[in-house]
């Protein structure tokens, strides 16, 4: 027969299971927010997390068939969610998902262990099945992203340098100048005066 105190112990873990439990679906342990900090998609709760940070390492074999590391590249973080959302918010809740999905809408994933910045939804599939009553599992898979603007500047004629082989024969040809200008232009089609060095081999 137990004892009084093994008693107490035993209401006491079951206490604290209830506790982690109903904390677990009241509060989100994991979340999904804007850049500002606001949450998204409230509605869904996740159910697993799974986070992938992985680098690669540059290696050389050596003569003696010994392998040195020089360098190492921090390849972008990746976070797996498995989420379940309620029958009567999935259409609306998976209609906003989608629209950040094709927006390209970065986010920041929030969990116990860490925060991860500038994630953006890479894939949504979902399950439904006949089992699952009352809810629809659904997996965001998000990735981390470094955006970058590239710019087009133009270049005057004046500031390229005329190509050696050009002024060799006296001309002005600037290959590297800006040829907005100038329009498309056609490849100079082969002719009996270019096409006498050309050699064919079969």
């Amino acid at each position: 027969m137990a004892s009084l105190t093994d008693l107490m112990n035993m209401a006491s873990g079951a206490r604290s299971t209830y506790s982690l439990g109903k904390s677990f679906f009241t509060a989100d342990t994991v979340r999904i927010t804007d850049m500002n900090g606001v949450q998204v998609f409230s509605q869904c709760r996740a159910m697993s997390v799974q986070v992938s940070r992985t680098s690669t390492l540059a290696e050389h074999p050596l003569e003696t068939g010994n392998t040195i590391a020089d360098f190492k590249i921090i390849k972008p973080n990746s976070i797996t969610l498995k989420m379940i959302i309620p029958d009567d918010a999935y259409r609306a809740v998976y209609k906003e998902i989608e629209q950040a999905w094709l927006n390209s809408t970065a986010f920041i994933v929030q969990t116990w262990a860490s925060s991860f910045a500038n994630m953006v939804l890479t894939d949504l599939p979902h399950d439904e099945t006949p089992g699952s009553v009352g809810c629809v599992s659904l997996t965001l898979t998000l990735k981390e992203v470094v955006w970058f603007t590239s710019t087009v500047e133009t270049m005057p004629a004046r500031e390229v340098a005329v190509s050696s082989k050009s002024a060799k024969n006296g001309g002005t040809a600037k290959p590297d100048a800006d040829t907005v200008k100038q329009g498309q232009k056609r490849p100079a089609s082969l002719t009996q005066a270019n096409t006498q060095n050309v050699k064919v081999f079969f």
